[in-house]
């Protein structure tokens, strides 16, 4: 909170931060609830960018957003206060964890035991994935790249347009101190999640400026992505048993249009930059 609150007084008026409580804190404690508190935020009437996409204008206005938030320079006041990239892929251990429990779960017509199959399946190649990552880890590691403040996660479905078409930027749960690119992951030539089109990456680049984008931390960051999402589904699908099987078959779908023949995993080096 403190992040976004510093963002928006800084004059970056599309981040959706919190207001002051009377007592002039960002959150106040709820004593029927001990460890919890509440923070309040602007009411918008508005819909995601994933519904209906952003316009041309709106690509642009985003990108400047992005743009200046990476070189607001407040990298020195929030050192040691939020997570720094260390190219460690902290997802990797908890996937295998997945990938070793699936090994176990019998055949059979529920999504437990489909995506389990796809796991068995496709176990080269989530292998090979992991491998790969690591590898560009460990070089990225030797690179001394300049850390700015990152959103984490910034994508359509984290961006709220509201009636008037104006934007914000939502969700800031998990920001860190990284290369710019940790942000540019969905937008700069990308086939993960969507395919970006030449007009938005052209806007794209109207909006956040004509940049060096390194493509090891490109590849690196969406083969991240990518672990941590199926990683997710698994937690998901295979140890929770108290769904219905008709989200769970939603996400197995997704694990499917991931890992399959010409899917997200197989595009991810994909790049020219």
């Amino acid at each position: 909170m403190r992040l976004v609150h510093a963002l928006r007084e800084m004059g970056i008026d599309s981040v959706l931060a919190p207001l002051l409580a009377v007592d002039r804190k960002l959150s106040s404690e709820l004593h029927a609830y001990p460890g919890y508190c509440i923070a309040r935020s602007l009411f918008i009437c508005d819909q995601f960018a994933v519904a209906e996409g952003l316009n041309p204008d709106q690509w642009r206005h985003f990108r400047l957003t992005l743009s200046t938030i990476h070189g607001r320079g407040l990298e020195q006041a929030f050192l040691g206060h939020i997570r720094q990239e260390t190219f460690e892929l902290p997802s990797a251990q908890f996937f295998e964890q997945v990938l070793l429990s699936a090994k176990s779960i019998p055949a059979g017509d529920d999504a437990r035991s489909r995506l389990a199959a796809l796991h068995r399946e496709r176990e080269s190649t989530i292998l090979a994935m992991l491998d790969r990552a690591r590898f560009l880890g460990v070089s990225l590691r030797s690179i001394p790249f300049h850390r700015v403040i990152c959103h984490g996660d910034i994508r359509a479905a984290n961006i709220l347009v509201g009636e008037d078409g104006r934007i914000w930027l939502v969700d800031w749960d998990g920001p860190l101190m990284a290369p710019g690119e940790r942000d540019l992951l969905f937008d700069v030539d990308s086939r993960v999640v969507r395919r970006v089109e030449p007009a938005e990456e052209k806007y794209f680049f109207n909006g956040y400026g004509h940049v060096p984008v390194g493509r090891e931390a490109l590849v690196y960051f969406r083969y991240e992505h990518l672990i941590e999402d199926i990683g997710e589904i698994g937690r998901s699908v295979l140890w929770n048993r108290s769904q219905s099987e008709e989200p769970l078959n939603a996400e197995l779908e997704l694990a499917v249009s991931f890992l399959s023949s010409g899917g997200d995993v197989e595009v991810v080096e994909q790049v020219v930059i």
